[in-house]
Order: C-alpha cells, then structure tokens, then sequence
C-alpha cells in the first residue's frame, strides 16, 4: 500500500469534483484521477446543447431530489450539503459567473461549455492532482498490507490506500471484482434518466450519496 494515496476513477464532472476536494482538503495527498478514455470531461463539453447546463435555479434541497425519479429522499442529505446554492459559490469563487434562463436551467454567461471545462481543469492543476487519460480500471482487490491494488485495462497496477469509483453508476460499467447491492435506490441501466432539471455538477451530490446507498465498503470512499 501506499500511504495517503487517493485513486479516482471516472474523468467527468463527479470524478473531477472528488479529485479536487480530495487534493485541496489533504494537501500532502497524492490525488490520481483516472479515465478509461481519451476524453476529459466528455459530457461537460456537449451538455445544454455545448453550453453546459450547470445546475438548476432550484435552492431547496427537497424540491430538487423530487426531479430524480429514483432515490429522491436519499438526495435531501447531500443536496442539502452541496447543492445548487454551492455550486454557484464555488464557480464563481474561480472567477465563473451564471446566468438563470426561464425555464431555470443555469449556464455560464459566456454561453459555452468550453468556460466550465477550463474551470474544472485549471482547479485541478492547481491543486496537483494528476490525470491519467485511456487508463481503465479493470478490477480492484484489497492488498494483503492494507488499501487496494487496481489493475487497469493494459495490465499494469496501481496501490492506493483510497479508492472512489466516479465512473458511469449502470451496474455493467462496474469492475467485476468491485461488487454492489442489487436493492440500491438509484438508477440501474434500464431506469429513467432524471428530468431537465438535472445537470452534471449536480450528479456529483448523486455520486456522494452513492457511497453509502450502493453499498460500496467505506474504505472505498474518500
């Protein structure tokens, strides 16, 4: 095992988010953010018609999970942590301002999402995490001295001592050796996708609910 090293798998919004909360709340961390295909921050970049959706003008935490059709109540606790209200901030603590359209969906005023793309990198570099691109994680075992070893898809391993799967959330996009509940109130494959008021950065209030819902053991988490 290597002490203090944190492995985050899934380079989108929530892979992203963990990654720099992790780097900026344990500066001694080594933080490694991992994505199994060339692209970063893929549906970023094509959310809200490329201008990223970034969140909704809905500030109550409760009124918010009712727009997911599934586990709705198991969002109150994390939207109530970091919702809408704190999304706002923390762009534009980083220089990105929003805009509120009529039907409450908010964009970055530069109206691409090329600004939030850059937000999200320039945080990340900031705060030294290293990003590894076409680095898929193909399964994940416990080391005999404590932590996790992640054998990634070209056959080469990984130790960390934390582990955070901020990847796709259809059980069939999970590394085989990972294993989760069945009985999880959150979308499966087939299931609904959530309502227009759901965004990207939103999904990552999903993704910290999910840690504890899904059945992940908690060292898998940050």
């Amino acid at each position: 095992m290597i002490p203090n090293r944190i492995i985050i798998a899934g380079g989108g919004a929530a892979g992203f988010f963990a990654a720099i909360s992790a780097a900026e709340s344990n500066s001694k961390a080594e933080v490694i953010l991992l994505e199994k295909t060339p692209h970063l921050l893929a549906k970023v970049r094509i959310s809200g018609g490329g201008r990223c959706n970034v969140t909704h003008s809905c500030f109550d935490p409760r009124e918010l999970a009712t727009r997911y059709p599934r586990g709705g109540r198991a969002l109150i606790g994390p939207l109530t942590r970091f919702g809408p209200t704190e999304t706002v901030n923390w762009f534009q603590s980083r220089g990105v301002k929003l805009k509120t359209e009529s039907d409450g969906r908010m964009f970055p005023i530069t109206d691409t999402s090329q600004t939030i793309l850059d937000c999200l990198s320039q945080a990340a570099r900031k705060a030294n995490v290293k990003v590894l691109t076409e680095n898929g994680v193909s399964s994940i075992q416990p080391s005999p001295q404590g932590g996790f070893i992640i054998r990634l898809d070209q056959g080469s391993t990984m130790e960390c001592d934390r582990f955070l799967w901020a990847g796709p959330l259809g059980f069939t996009n999970l590394p085989a050796s990972l294993s989760i509940r069945s009985n999880s109130p959150f979308q499966e494959p087939n299931s609904p996708r959530p309502g227009p008021s759901s965004s990207p950065m939103q999904d990552s209030a999903v993704l910290r609910s999910c840690e504890s819902r899904l059945g992940v053991p908690e060292r898998f988490t940050l």
